[in-house]
C-alpha cells in the first residue's frame, strides 16, 4: 500500500489537475488536511475549508471550495492500493471509503443461510430472517448464555 507524502496534497501528483490552482486549500499548510488521530479541531478546520461554513454559524458564512468535487473525484479515481490519508474533496478517508463502496454496490457475497451472519444480513436488510438463520441465532444466544453462567 502506498502512502502519499502528507507534505504535499496528493492532487499535486496528478499531471492533469489545473483545477488545483483554484482550490481553497492552496497556500495552507498541508498538515491541516492530514490530522493525526485525536486532532478533532484540526480535522474540523480542514472540513470547513473544503465544505464551507454555513451563514448560520458565522455572520457572513464561507462558501465551499470551488473545486471540491474535482478533488473528491481525483481521490476516488486513485487505485485502492493507494492510501489517501487525510481530507480530500471535503471528505475524510473513512467517508471516501463509504462513497467508493456505494458506487461499487454491495461487493460482498451474501452470507449463507443457517448462520448467524445470515441472520444479521436478513436483519440489516429489513427482512424477516428465515428459519435456518433464526435457529443459528438461537444456538448462538444459548451458547453465550451457557458461557456466562459458567
Amino acid at each position: 500500500m502506498t502512502i502519499l507524502d502528507p507534505e504535499r496534497p496528493a492532487f499535486y501528483l496528478h499531471a492533469d489537475s489545473d483545477w488545483k490552482e483554484l482550490a481553497s486549500c492552496k497556500g495552507i499548510d498541508p498538515a491541516v488536511f492530514h490530522p493525526t488521530r485525536g486532532e478533532i479541531e484540526v480535522q474540523r478546520r480542514a472540513l470547513a475549508i473544503c465544505n464551507g461554513i454555513p451563514a448560520k454559524h458565522r455572520k457572513a458564512g464561507t462558501p465551499p471550495c470551488p473545486v471540491r468535487d474535482q478533488c473528491l473525484a481525483f481521490a476516488l479515481s486513485l487505485p485502492p492500493s493507494v492510501d489517501l490519508a487525510g481530507i480530500y474533496g471535503g471528505k475524510t478517508h473513512r467517508e471516501r471509503l463509504i462513497v467508493r463502496r456505494k458506487k461499487l454496490g454491495n461487493t460482498r457475497p451474501r452470507p449463507e443461510c443457517g448462520t448467524t451472519s445470515g441472520f444479521n444480513y436478513h436483519r440489516h436488510n429489513g427482512e424477516v430472517p428465515c428459519q435456518p438463520c433464526r435457529d443459528a441465532e438461537k444456538r448462538r444466544v444459548t451458547s453465550k448464555e451457557q458461557t456466562n453462567e459458567a
